[in-house]
């Protein structure tokens, strides 16, 4: 299977590789259609209707060049193509726990015993490496999971504060 692109109106033609396109195309993914990146914005001003599907497309590519341009002026950082694309499922997934409205949802809807958005996302997206037998480690899952939401040992260093 080859990269294929979707165009963004902010960003152009953006390249995914097979594996992005696979969690692209879950149910779980394209659930963040439906969910309003803004919360209740839009219902003051109407076209502010930007949505999580978007924004996590977004926020993928921006962490393509970010890497990229860290490649090429710090090779000594020793980054690679599967460490860029690992990054970029984190960038990509990263929202897959919100509720309806966002973060109103996590600030006036949730429970004290219901975990926040970041945990939900990171139990999703578990679930969906083992449904959908995607090809990732578990030292890669673990790692992706981490760039979601750092352990305190890892939340000042580089590589985590990207997503």
């Amino acid at each position: 299977m080859n990269n294929k692109q979707i165009y963004d109106p902010v960003h152009k033609f953006i390249t995914f590789t097979p594996l992005m396109i696979e969690i692209i195309d879950t149910y779980e993914f394209q659930r963040l259609r439906d969910l309003k990146q803004l919360g209740a914005t839009c219902f003051v001003f109407p076209s502010a209707t930007h949505t999580r599907f978007e924004h996590s497309l977004g926020v993928c590519h921006l962490v393509d060049i970010i890497l990229n341009e860290l490649r090429k002026n710090q090779p000594e950082l020793e980054i690679n193509d599967r460490l860029i694309e690992l990054v970029r499922i984190g960038g990509l997934i990263h929202d897959l726990g919100h509720g309806p409205f966002s973060h109103l949802y996590d600030n006036y809807v949730r429970t004290s015993f219901e975990p926040e958005h970041e945990q939900r996302g990171i139990t999703i997206f578990k679930n969906m490496v083992s449904k959908y037998k995607l090809n990732i480690s578990d030292n890669e899952l673990n790692f992706i999971c981490n760039i979601i939401e750092p352990p305190e040992e890892l939340k000042n260093n580089w590589l985590y504060q990207i997503v």
